[in-house]
């Protein structure tokens, strides 16, 4: 009985055992197979001291009246820290990782921190901004210059990492943080070299944005070391808009924080003023803009473009109650029943820091740049629509149109001269474009000159003027002189001495720089100077004068000379080269005598072909056997037969875009460059110059209209039609007069044509259409249409006709007839 006894026991325990593996084994089992969330038990005690003797972490408790807390906390801690509560939901972290629980029980990992770093976090809504201060010891690789690792998570429909990105703050150069409600928005002011900036992180958009504030950085604000708790901005306006945009604005520390996604997306700061209305303006060739109408600190009220950059406008009250359009930000245009309307603001209005910087009152302003209202009458049209910036009208029975810009930017617009008819008697062709050609033709052996030197330039004296001026898009106006033993350089104006490895500033002469612009753009200045009996003399080029100066820079004497390029001394004179001409003036500068520039011999000089040359830079006169060429800047004149050749300085273009000409006129030969003219007979002798510098506004550089520097000679009228920027000159030879025949400003004008005493050439409104025509346009949304433009020579009376689509080139045949049929080119 008793080993009976024994073996019930025996297999009792065993039994026990087998049942105690197998609960185990199938509650392990049961663990490995559920999904991927953890399991823990989150209850509302707090843990028991045996809890934590046996090394299971600590649960946050669930607690009804659950706040959250502000503050730095470590992301290693054992202790979790809670962020957001819902009922049994709940996010929080704990040992360097972010979990989410439904429900106590349930808990899923969202992120997972790869060291121990100090953490802040705030809530704002659904949404919770985390930051990491990262310390040199936790920087990560590619990130060292960053001191914080941010992370923004959305907590419904279900809470998701949003933003995980590296900046140059952390949470240690936080001075402040703002929240916004509607919509969910954290402002952070953070620190920032020396100063401050403040940053903004809206959820709704691509992340992290910079608020501009429109003044230059400001010094950190005095602040304890507390960390600074967020408030919520509640002072607030909304602009809800009827064309759908809304603008929200939000009062702090007696500014205005402005913030809207469409049209476009702003978030601004504008400090010291109050933003009071909002109006949508419709531009004619762009997207819609917002204008505010904002109160300073001094209640005074200003109008301004919503955008980065304040630009104020006194305040039109016709711009809020009528249905205005924006042909740009300085003008404005209506379209009334028997009137075109323009409101126009002029261009010099103050600068964003200058406005900002309350250098001026409102008041001074509005005295300062009030704008200017122009009416141009339409009585007796029937309005039939308006595309773009085209206004269509009906005028018995015949369409006529009239363009914005043409109106605007036409200088002495008279009604006739704006209106334009259907084109007539024209057909298309398209081609392919033509590749840009260069002539080449044998010219004298000639050397590059890299530097404007009268001798070797030590390598290190080159090393210290371009340590001074590094030059990338502007190369600068460089004269070097060696006189005696001691170097001197003219950079565009600032005069240098170069003793002892070093360059020490003389001073600044008064002479004049001129800028020409192409791909890069360069100085053009001094030729010459040197030192004469204790004064100092300089070709002071571009003026046409030579200038004496004393040891302070300043002026003795003067004397007018064409485009001055090299002084000579001899004995107690000195000679200046000029065009075609040596002066031999005394140390006064007073003129002694005059005489034509020598010619020299070309027996010892070899010839070779130049490849480069622009058409009529180049020209052979049979008549006199003299062969004429421009090369960099000089005009050469070369007599084969006799082997001899002088050349002369001329000077550059402003425009390199544009080419030097040479052309025969009656007894004379013409040098044409883009600001002046200098005349010559047929033997080479300088008869004169006539001068006609480029003006403002410019059509130069990426704005160079495509007819640049074409001309007409009218050789009845002994006058000359030139094609300068957005100008066509009427230069008359015989008086020397030049007068403006035609202006319109930022247009595309073409190649002048002449056709039976008219004078003819295209002419697009918006000199971006060429950029734009070959894009695909298949909305139709951009309206291209070209202008012919015709000039009575005898009356200058200016009639336009126009055609839609955008051609680039026109040419005039005659019909039956005898009236001009316009042929328009297209390229591919």
């Amino acid at each position: 009985m008793k080993s009976q006894s024994r073996m019930l026991i025996i297999i009792t325990f065993i039994a026990l055992s087998l049942l105690t593996i197998a609960f185990f084994y199938f509650h392990g089992l049961s663990e490995d197979r559920s999904s991927p969330s953890e399991k823990t038990a989150i209850v509302d005690p707090t843990p028991t001291a045996a809890n934590v003797a046996e090394n299971q972490s600590p649960s946050p408790p669930v607690n009804s009246d659950w706040k959250p807390s502000e503050g730095e906390f470590n992301a290693d801690s054992k202790d979790a820290r809670v962020l957001w509560k819902q009922d049994q939901a709940m996010i929080y972290v704990q040992e360097l990782q972010l979990f989410y629980s439904t429900d106590g029980t349930d808990k899923q990992l969202l992120y997972e921190w790869k060291t121990a770093l100090p953490l802040e976090a705030w809530l704002n809504g659904d949404y919770l901004l985390i930051g990491a201060q990262i310390t040199e010891n936790s920087a990560q690789d590619g990130v060292s210059n960053a001191t914080g690792a941010w992370i923004a998570i959305r907590i419904e429909p279900a809470p998701v990492v949003i933003e995980d990105t590296t900046l140059f703050f952390g949470p240690h150069e936080v001075l402040s943080i703002r929240l916004t409600e509607e919509p969910r928005l954290f402002l952070l002011k953070v620190r920032n070299g020396s100063g401050f900036s403040e940053e903004v992180f809206d959820p709704s958009h691509d992340g992290w944005e910079t608020i501009d504030r429109g003044t230059t950085a400001a010094p950190v604000p005095e602040t304890s070391d507390i960390i600074p708790k967020s408030q919520v901005l509640a002072n607030n306006r909304v602009f809800p808009l009827p064309e759908g945009p809304t603008v929200y604005t939000f009062l702090d520390e007696g500014s205005s924080i402005v913030y809207f996604k469409d049209p476009y997306y702003l978030v601004r700061r504008y400090v010291g003023y109050e933003l009071l209305q909002v109006k949508r303006i419709p531009f004619l060739e762009d997207t819609p803009q917002l204008i505010g109408l904002f109160r300073n600190q001094a209640g005074e009220e200003f109008m301004s473009f919503l955008s980065y950059e304040l630009s104020p406008l006194p305040v039109e009250p016709r711009l809020w109650e009528q249905d205005w359009q924006a042909f740009n930000f300085r003008t404005f245009t209506h379209v009334g029943p028997d009137k075109l309307e323009i409101l126009q603001y002029p261009e010099e209005v103050r600068s964003d820091s200058e406005a900002e910087s309350g250098a001026e009152s409102v008041s001074d302003m509005i005295a300062k740049y009030p704008p200017a209202f122009t009416q141009f009458p339409t009585t007796g049209l029937t309005w039939i629509a308006s595309r773009g910036s085209q206004v269509d009208y009906e005028d018995n029975g015949k369409i006529i149109s009239l363009s914005w810009p043409d109106l605007i930017n036409t200088d002495n617009a008279k009604p006739d001269s704006i209106w334009a008819s259907p084109l007539q008697n024209f057909t298309v062709k398209n081609e392919n474009r033509k590749p840009y050609a260069t002539f080449s033709h044998p010219i004298l052996a000639w050397t590059f000159e890299e530097d404007n030197t009268n001798a070797a330039i030590p390598e290190d004296l080159h090393e210290a003027v371009d340590k001074l001026y590094r030059e990338e898009d502007y190369s600068y106006a460089k004269t070097f002189r060696k006189i005696g033993s001691s170097w001197f350089v003219l950079v565009d104006r600032h005069f240098y001495a170069y003793e002892s490895g070093a360059l020490t500033e003389i001073g600044e002469l008064p002479v004049t720089v001129t800028v020409k612009i192409g791909e890069a753009a360069g100085g053009i200045g001094v030729r010459d100077f040197l030192r004469w009996q204790g004064s100092w003399i300089v070709t002071d080029t571009e003026a046409s004068r030579v200038i004496k100066l004393n040891d302070r820079l300043e002026i003795t004497a003067v004397i007018y000379i064409p485009t001055p390029y090299k002084l000579t001394l001899k004995g107690k004179q000195l000679q200046i080269a000029s065009t075609a001409l040596t002066w031999i003036v005394d140390r006064g500068l007073n003129r002694i005598n005059v005489k034509s520039q020598s010619y020299q011999s070309t027996a010892k000089l070899s010839k070779a072909d130049y490849p480069n040359f622009h058409e009529q830079e180049w020209y052979i006169d049979k008549d006199s056997g003299i062969t004429w060429y421009y090369l960099l800047g000089t005009l050469y004149q070369v007599q084969d037969k006799k082997k001899q050749y002088r050349s002369f300085y001329l000077s550059d273009n402003e425009n390199m875009m544009a080419h030097v000409r040479i052309f025969p006129h009656q007894d004379e030969i013409i040098v044409l460059l883009d600001r002046r003219l200098e005349r010559f007979d047929r033997k080479g002798k300088r008869l004169g110059t006539i001068v006609f510098p480029r003006s403002t506004p410019d059509g130069i550089y990426d704005r160079t209209t495509q007819g640049e520097n074409s001309y007409i000679l009218d050789s009845q009228s002994d006058t000359l039609y030139l094609l300068q920027g957005y100008r066509i000159l009427k230069i008359n030879l015989k008086r020397e007069s030049v007068s403006t025949l035609f202006r319109q400003n930022y247009a595309d004008l073409g190649e002048l044509n002449l056709h039976d005493g008219n004078l003819y050439f295209l002419l697009h409104y918006n000199q971006n259409d060429r950029y734009t025509h070959e894009q695909d346009n298949q909305d139709g949304r951009n309206l291209y249409v070209t202008e012919v433009i015709k000039i009575d020579l005898q009356t200058e009376a200016i009639q336009r006709s126009i055609t839609d689509g955008y051609y680039e080139a026109m040419t005039i045949d005659v019909d039956v007839d005898n009236k001009p049929a316009f042929v328009l080119r297209s390229y591919n």
